[in-house]
């Protein structure tokens, strides 16, 4: 005998896997804009950039 389908199951895992591919190439697009913007960025904006971060990383463990 064959397997036993859900169908519900079956169609809510397929807009899943739809979903997730959305995810995925709006990830990719959100990346490439992240690092064309980090090439196009002076030392001064990359520095201030690094300064942030720490100070985001710091305000986050304080937290935690």
């Amino acid at each position: 005998m064959g397997k036993i389908v859900n169908f519900q199951q079956a169609k809510q895992k397929i807009i899943q896997q739809k979903h997730d591919e959305e995810i995925k190439k709006f990830n990719a697009s959100v990346n490439f804009l992240v690092e064309l913007i980090e090439a196009n960025m002076s030392e001064d904006e990359k520095q201030r950039r690094r300064e942030l971060e720490e100070e985001l990383e710091k305000a986050l463990k304080g937290l935690i």
